[in-house]
C-alpha cells in the first residue's frame, strides 16, 4: 500500500539530492539543498521504520540487505570502471569498509554518496537497540549512549538525528500518521504511480552520481543538456536496477 504525502516527500528528496550534486558539479550555487534532503529521508525513515515488527535482530538484518544489496550492484560496478579510468585511488581496505557498511568512516571516499548508506544503517541499530528493551528506563539509558556515540562517532548534524526520531514519533501519534497516509483525492487513486516512483527512489539516488560524472566530466555538455540528459538516462536506468535488486535481495532472503 502506498500514501501520497509519504510518496511524493521521497520523490522530493531525491530530486533535491541531484539538483545538489548537479549544481555542485557546474559550481553553481548549492548551500541547504542537501541538507533540507537528508532531513526529508530522515523523517521518512524513522516515520517508515517504527514501530518494529518481530524479532530486532531479524529486522535489522532484513534492513541491512535491503539497503546494501542495491547499494553492492552499484559499488562493484563503481569499482570496476574506477579501475580503467583511475578517477580516484581506493585501497583494499577502503573497498572491504565500504562494501560491507559504506563510505561514512572512510576519508574520501571512492563512492562519495556511500556515508549516507552507513549513517542510515546506524539509524536503524540505534532505533533497534533503543526499542529492545521492555522496561522504558533500560531504552532511555539506551538512547543517550547511542547518542554519545553518534556525537563522538558518526560526527552528523543532531538536525538529521532529530527529524528520525520526529519521524518515530509521528508514525506513533495517530492523528499525524493518519495525515501522512490519507489519500490526496478520494475518487482519484494517485497514490499508485507515485508509489511505483517513490519505490525506485533508492536506486536513483545510487546511480544518479556516477550518470551525472559522465555527462559532465566525460562528455563536457552544456548544463540544461546534462541536466536532461542525466535525470532520463538516471531514471531509465533506476527502473532496471530497482528491479534487478529487488531480484538479490529476495535471493538474499530467501537463502539465508
Amino acid at each position: 500500500m502506498y500514501f501520497f504525502i509519504p510518496s511524493l516527500l521521497r520523490i522530493v528528496a531525491t530530486l533535491l539530492i541531484f539538483i545538489f550534486h548537479f549544481q555542485g558539479l557546474y559550481g553553481l550555487d548549492n548551500t541547504n539543498i542537501d541538507f533540507l534532503a537528508i532531513c526529508i529521508f530522515c523523517f521518512l525513515s524513522g516515520f517508515l521504520a517504527y514501530p518494529i515488527e518481530g524479532a530486532k535482530l531479524q529486522w535489522f538484518f532484513k534492513k541491512y540487505i535491503q539497503i546494501m544489496a542495491p547499494f553492492w550492484t552499484v559499488y562493484i560496478g563503481v569499482v570496476c570502471i574506477n579501475l580503467f579510468i583511475q578517477y580516484k585511488g581506493q585501497d583494499l581496505i577502503s573497498f572491504i569498509v565500504t562494501f560491507f557498511f559504506g563510505g561514512l568512516f572512510i576519508v574520501d571516499p571512492l563512492y562519495v554518496i556511500s556515508w549516507f548508506i552507513t549513517f542510515i544503517l546506524v539509524l536503524y541499530l540505534m532505533l533497534a537497540v533503543c526499542t529492545s528493551s521492555e522496561s522504558i528506563y533500560i531504552n532511555l539509558m539506551y538512547g543517550f549512549l547511542s547518542a554519545c556515540c553518534y556525537y563522538f562517532f558518526v560526527k552528523q548534524s543532531f538536525f538529521y538525528l532529530a527529524f528520525f526520531v520526529v519521524g518515530c514519533i509521528a508514525k506513533n501519534s495517530t492523528s499525524f500518521s493518519s495525515i501522512l497516509k490519507m489519500d490526496y483525492m478520494p475518487t482519484v487513486n494517485v497514490n499508485l504511480p507515485l508509489g511505483v516512483l517513490q519505490d525506485r527512489c533508492y536506486s536513483f539516488f545510487l546511480i544518479h552520481g556516477c550518470v551525472l560524472l559522465f555527462f559532465v566530466k566525460m562528455i563536457d555538455l552544456r548544463p540544461s543538456l546534462c541536466f536532461i540528459f542525466s535525470l532520463v538516462i538516471t531514471s531509465f536506468l533506476s527502473h532496471y536496477h530497482y528491479l534487478f535488486s529487488k531480484n538479490i535481495y529476495m535471493l538474499i532472503i530467501k537463502g539465508k
